[in-house]
């Protein structure tokens, strides 16, 4: 596979930064082919673009003040990794947790894959399901594992 530009990637990564402040619809039409395999999946995502923008549209409306902020980014020929850090307000329903106002901020990753067509056909994003849940629910995490 010839190598993938630079700036190819660097667009992608600001676009899925930039999918928690607002919709981005147009721009994952864009740069995510419509079969991309979450590898991955959330609970309540579905397959291939359809999926990726039903989480985003529900982490955007349960997070409204969210904010991704890049620690790091890898890119490696077709795949890129991204370390972000995640941090908003729990103020609507997500993963079928209802709202509870808490704040929520931990780390998490992104790995993609772009194919040579330019578009992400492979997507995998990374965090403690332990951790975001605690804080959404406002509680220690080793209260979760107790119970």
């Amino acid at each position: 596979m010839p190598a993938i530009n630079r700036a190819l990637h660097d667009e992608i990564c600001e676009v899925f930064l930039t999918a928690m402040r607002k919709n981005v619809d147009d721009e994952f039409d864009k740069y995510v082919d419509v079969d991309a395999d979450p590898a991955v999946p959330f609970p309540t995502q579905g397959p291939g673009l359809a999926g990726l923008k039903k989480i985003f549209a529900e982490a955007r409306a349960a997070f409204p003040d969210a904010v991704w902020t890049l620690e790091y980014q890898v890119v490696e020929g077709d795949t890129q990794l991204i370390r972000f850090r995640a941090g908003g307000t729990h103020s609507g329903e997500f993963i079928g947790i209802p709202p509870r106002g808490n704040k929520v901020d931990l780390p998490a990753l992104l790995i993609l894959r772009v194919n040579k067509e330019g578009k992400v056909d492979r997507f995998e994003m990374f965090m403690d399901g332990l951790v975001l849940t605690s804080q959404m629910l406002g509680k220690d995490p080793m209260e979760l594992i107790k119970d």
